[in-house]
């Protein structure tokens, strides 16, 4: 059976110039379940990690479905002897990870917030290009277990990894409020929404374009930053909503003539171009760009390099 489903509308139209950030019906119903990030009881907390991306983009990530470890911070929430949490993944969980997990968040409440969490899975974690939210929405049979579990739908609410269209519908259908931005604003976590978002704001971006939607375009924006007569210099591609890094092509450009046209700069880029992901080709990448969008910036080199990058619980 094809895990994934076809939702009416599952893709993020233009963004919203600004807040709300949560539907107003969201807001009204978590108001009283949620306060300053925490959980407010009793309320059954349904966590379903997607990384609810390109199907194209989780196919290059191994082991993918493996993040939906990283929502097990969740279970914190239990301490709360008025919390339950219900935890949806893929495949089943390695219930020693779970205990370990829960002693290491719990510590001596341990057994009495197990008893408060109910593990779900859609005993399928063979495909890691179909996400969790997805196949959630292809099993009638793992929506009615969630719909079975204690407060649910009345007093109880959806946590995703990823709020897609995806994971409205989802939340639609489970009659739950998301807690998560609103998939309309999705388009401004994108690297174009970034940039733009960013020079709206007044915080200095690398030189470069954004918007970009096919081949003609991109050649064009190289042109831009590395006109005739200049370089060498080296510019990096980025695919709008990439991943980890996969989504990033980094283009060495030689001197560049006085008379350069379109056609040598793509040649230059055929010769030139590195990419991220070892098993993209300037075709399948071009493919990426029309369907994906992209943005085109000069490399910043430095000798000194601090990545601003955490992760925090």
């Amino acid at each position: 059976m094809d895990s994934r489903v076809s939702c009416p509308d599952l893709r993020p139209s233009t963004a919203a110039a600004g807040p709300p950030v949560l539907r107003s019906a969201d807001a009204h119903r978590l108001a009283g379940l949620v306060r300053d990030g925490k959980p407010q009881g009793p309320v059954t907390v349904v966590v379903v990690p997607s990384v609810t991306l390109d199907p194209a983009e989780l196919r290059r990530i191994p082991g993918s479905v493996h993040f939906e470890h990283r929502l097990l911070f969740t279970l914190r929430y239990l301490r709360d002897p008025q919390v339950r949490v219900v935890y949806v993944t893929s495949g089943p969980l390695e219930r020693a990870a779970v205990d370990y997990t829960l002693r290491i968040l719990c510590g001596a409440q341990a057994d009495a917030a197990a008893a408060r969490l109910t593990l779900i899975d859609c005993d399928d974690a063979g495909d890691d290009a179909v996400a969790l939210t997805h196949r959630v929405l292809a099993r009638q049979a793992v929506q009615e277990r969630i719909l079975a579990c204690p407060d649910v739908p009345d007093r109880a609410y959806l946590l995703t990894f990823t709020t897609t269209p995806a994971e409205r519908f989802l939340a639609d259908r489970l009659g739950l409020p998301l807690y998560g931005c609103d998939p309309e604003l999705a388009p401004l976590g994108t690297k174009t929404g970034s940039r733009r978002l960013f020079a709206e704001a007044g915080v200095p971006v690398a030189e470069g374009r954004d918007g970009i939607r096919n081949r003609a375009g991109l050649v064009a924006a190289l042109a831009g930053l590395v006109p005739p007569g200049a370089g060498p210099a080296s510019v990096v591609v980025k695919l709008d909503d990439s991943f980890a890094g996969l989504g990033n092509a980094v283009v060495a450009l030689p001197a560049v003539p006085p008379t350069a046209d379109f056609d040598w700069y793509e040649r230059q880029v055929v010769a030139g171009v590195c990419f991220a992901d070892g098993e993209l080709t300037w075709p399948r990448f071009l493919d990426a760009v029309d369907r994906r969008g992209c943005v085109v910036e000069r490399l910043v080199e430095s000798p000194a390099r601090l990545a601003p990058s955490a992760q925090l619980e």
